[in-house]
């Protein structure tokens, strides 16, 4: 029986798509099931890291002395990290690590690596605009030390 070159392309496809899939599934549970934390090492770094931006954010938040727009990408930061951390704790082992919580996890990891990775990508901008104003208050504060020195030399 002959096959259609495009079907048996299409099949090889998805064999390949399967496979990608497994390998994913299986060495996640792995490494989950491997570490420390109940969950995969991509997101322990990413939990101290939503961890140590909601702690800043929170501070630039208690600082009246900042600008509105500072306080409100920090507002912004804060609440995306909260949302991170909430969604990275749905991707731990609850208990004992056993392998078959660690192949659950590992699943979820894959269904919802889409949602976690667009709210990395809108906390990273928001850093960044962050940064940014940072940048532009040093720079008055450095012209206004200068204008200070000046008038006092």
């Amino acid at each position: 029986m002959a096959v259609d070159p495009f079907t048996a392309l299409g099949v090889a496809g998805n064999i390949i798509n399967l496979v990608d899939f497994a390998w994913k599934l299986f060495s996640g549970a792995y490494a989950i099931y491997r570490s420390e934390s109940g969950t995969s090492d991509k997101n322990s770094v990413l939990e101290v890291l939503a961890r140590d931006v909601s702690l800043l954010s929170g501070a630039v938040i208690a600082e009246e002395a900042h600008s509105q727009d500072l306080q409100i990408l920090a507002t912004e930061s804060k609440r995306v990290a909260k949302q991170i951390l909430g969604a990275l704790e749905t991707l731990k082992v609850n208990g004992p690590n056993s392998r078959w919580a660690s192949l659950k996890v590992a699943l979820k990891e894959i269904w919802n690596h889409r949602e976690i990775d667009d709210l990395e990508t809108t906390l990273s901008r928001l850093q960044a605009q962050i940064t940014a104003h940072v940048q532009h208050m040093m720079g008055y504060a450095n012209v206004i030390h200068r204008s200070l020195l000046t008038t006092l030399t």
